[in-house]
């Protein structure tokens, strides 16, 4: 009764194969969420933490199957996979700088879409901002509401 399972994985979760289908929807999860993944995005009393958004992400991933692994896990690997397309990248750019067509290093699949990720045009930033403040104050008057709302009928005898 010999354990398959290797002591260097039980000691690294980053050593366990994820699948393709998580690293997509890792993928289409901080393409979504672009402010969230660069950081800039606006955390008002509303809205999740870092750490809950990073919670619901690993949720989302853990759901499609083996490998589980924590929200600190998932937030290493998607920084390990974005090192890594930005190290080849660069390769590639350099290579071409230098030597012109017929670069040697390909961007898989995976790459390219996480290499969409940087690219976020004005009009991208400007629509997923004017998304969220739309939110935020239809919340703010919402509330506004109940308030004044709450406020009336105490008020009358």
């Amino acid at each position: 009764m010999y354990s398959t399972v290797n002591s260097a994985q039980l000691r690294n979760p980053l050593k366990k194969r994820i699948k393709i289908v998580q690293k997509l929807e890792l993928v289409h999860l901080m393409k979504e969420n672009f402010l969230f993944i660069r950081g800039k995005h606006a955390v008002v009393k509303s809205d999740k933490s870092r750490a809950d958004v990073w919670d619901i992400i690993a949720a989302r991933l853990n759901s499609l199957g083996p490998p589980k692994q924590s929200a600190d896990t998932w937030q290493k690997r998607w920084n390990d996979m974005r090192s890594a397309t930005n190290r080849k990248m660069l390769k590639i750019q350099n290579y071409v700088s230098e030597v012109g067509e017929n670069c040697p290093y390909q961007l898989s699949m995976v790459e390219r879409l996480i290499w969409d990720t940087f690219i976020v045009t004005p009009e991208e930033y400007m629509k997923d901002l004017k998304v969220k403040l739309s939110r935020q104050n239809k919340m703010h008057q919402q509330q506004f509401q109940f308030n004044c709302a709450g406020t009336n009928n105490q008020s009358s005898p």
